[in-house]
C-alpha cells in the first residue's frame, strides 16, 4: 500500500494470522541459521477470525531505525528479524539492478528500488497485537513472524518464497501460512550427522511446509478449546534454549529424532487417511506426552507442565473412558492445554469442564483462567 507523507512515498502491509499448533512436534535443529528442524513435524492452524495476531509494516522514510512493538510495548529487535530485515533490503538493492523485476503496484511500471532510490534506507516499523497470551507456550511468535513475512513479500512482489521467509523468523512460523494440518519436514535420517555446506542448502530448498489435505475431513468435526492458567506467566526458558539444552543432554531426545517420531507422522498420516477420529486423537496425546517426557529427560529439566496441566490431562482421560469421541490434548512449552474435541461431543464435554473443580477438590489450579473457543483455520488473512 503506497501512501503520501511529506512528498515521499511511504509503504505499509499488513496481516491477520493464526497461531500453528503443533500436534507432532519438533523440538531442536539440524541447522540453526536455516531453521532445519530435527525432525518433520505436524501443526493445526487455528482460526484467524477467533485467535489471532494482528501484523503491520510500515517503511518510514523520516527514520533509518527499526522498531517493533508488541501489544503497544517496545521489544528488542532479535537475530532472527534483523535477518530477515537483511533479506529484504538485500531484494531491494537487487531489483534496482535488474529492470525485468517490477514492483506490481507501484505506481509505475519501474521496480520498488527504481522508484524508492533510497528506499533500503527507510526504517521498518512493525506492530503486532495479539489476541492471546504472549510468550507463553501459545505460540504467539509463529503466528507474529509469519505475519511479519507475509508482509515482505508483500511490499517487495519478488519472487522469494514466503515459506522461506516465514522459515527464517521461526520454524513453527512457516505451518502458519496454510490451514487445516501443515506438514514442516525436517532433516533426513541419512544427513542427520552431515553439516557439509552442500547438504544444507540441499535440506534447506527441501524443508518447506505444505497442508495435509487428507486432514480437510476433520475441519466440520472438531472445535479447539485453549485453557490458559495465568498462574504461568511467561516461560522461565524459551523454547529456543529449551530445544539446545535438550539435544545436548537428554538421552531420550535421540529416540525421539531417530525413530519414535517417524512412527507417530506415519500413524496420524494413515489415520487421516482412514478419517478414523480416534487415532487421530491418541496420536496427538501420545507425541505430547513423549515431547514432555524428553523435557523431563532434560538436565536440568525443562519443568513446562505444572500442576494445572496435569490435572487438565487427568481430566481428559477421566471424560474419554466414555466417550464415543475422545478428546485430544496437547501442550507446547508451556502450561496452557490445547484441546480438540469432536463436535458431536461439544455439549458433553462443556458440560463436563463446567463441573470439572469437582475432580480435584483440593487444588486451586483446576478452573482455567481463561478459555479461548476456536475451530480449525483456513490460513492468513489479508488486510490489505
Amino acid at each position: 500500500m503506497f501512501t503520501q507523507l511529506n512528498k515521499k512515498l511511504t509503504l505499509s502491509s499488513s496481516f491477520k494470522t493464526a497461531p500453528n499448533i503443533g500436534l507432532i512436534k519438533y523440538w531442536g535443529k539440524w541447522n540453526e541459521r536455516e531453521i532445519i528442524p530435527l525432525n518433520t513435524n505436524i501443526g493445526v492452524t487455528l482460526n484467524p477470525n477467533d485467535i489471532f495476531t494482528t501484523t503491520t509494516l510500515t517503511l518510514n522514510p523520516e527514520s533509518n531505525k527499526n522498531q517493533l512493538l508488541i501489544n503497544g510495548k517496545d521489544f528488542p529487535i532479535s537475530n532472527r528479524i534483523e535477518r530477515l530485515f537483511g533479506i529484504f533490503r538485500e531484494q531491494i538493492l537487487q531489483s534496482k539492478q535488474f529492470a525485468s523485476n517490477k514492483y506490481k503496484n507501484s505506481p509505475s511500471d519501474k521496480s520498488l528500488g527504481q522508484l524508492i532510490p533510497d528506499i533500503e534506507k527507510y526504517g521498518i516499523r512493525v506492530e503486532s497485537n495479539n489476541s492471546f497470551p504472549t510468550g507463553s507456550g501459545l505460540a504467539s511468535s509463529s503466528s507474529g513472524l509469519s505475519a511479519l513475512a507475509l508482509c515482505l513479500q508483500d511490499i517487495l512482489k519478488t519472487d522469494i518464497d514466503v515459506r522461506y521467509l516465514s522459515r527464517i523468523g521461526s520454524g513453527s512460523a512457516c505451518r502458519c501460512l496454510y490451514g487445516n494440518f501443515v506438514l514442516f519436514p525436517g532433516v533426513q535420517l541419512q544427513n542427520l550427522d552431515k553439516s557439509d555446506q552442500q547438504t544444507i542448502n540441499l535440506e534447506s530448498k527441501r524443508c518447506l511446509p505444505y497442508e495435509i489435505e487428507s486432514s480437510r475431513w476433520l475441519k466440520e468435526k472438531v472445535s479447539i478449546v485453549i485453557l490458559t492458567d495465568t498462574h504461568q506467566g511467561q516461560k522461565d526458558v524459551l523454547s529456543k534454549d529449551g530445544m539446545k539444552l535438550t539435544w545436548e543432554t537428554s538421552k531420550l531426545i535421540q529416540g525421539r529424532v531417530r525413530e519414535y517420531v517417524e512412527q507417530h507422522i506415519k500413524e496420524l498420516q494413515l489415520a487421516l487417511e482412514k478419517q478414523d477420529f480416534n487415532k487421530v486423537m491418541e496420536t496427538i496425546i501420545r507425541d505430547s506426552n513423549q515431547f514432555h517426557a524428553t523435557c523431563m529427560d532434560t538436565y536440568p529439566p525443562l519443568l513446562y507442565l505444572n500442576d494445572f496441566s496435569r490435572q487438565i490431562i487427568k481430566m481428559v482421560h477421566i471424560y474419554n473412558k466414555n466417550a464415543k469421541n475422545i478428546v485430544g490434548y496437547t501442550f507446547d512449552a508451556g502450561a496452557h492445554a490445547v484441546l480438540l474435541i469432536h463436535n458431536d461431543e461439544l455439549v458433553s464435554f462443556k458440560k463436563f469442564l463446567s463441573e470439572a473443580q469437582n475432580l480435584f477438590t483440593n487444588s486451586k489450579y483446576i478452573i482455567p483462567s481463561q478459555e479461548f473457543w476456536t475451530s480449525i483455520g483456513n490460513g492468513p488473512i489479508n488486510l490489505n
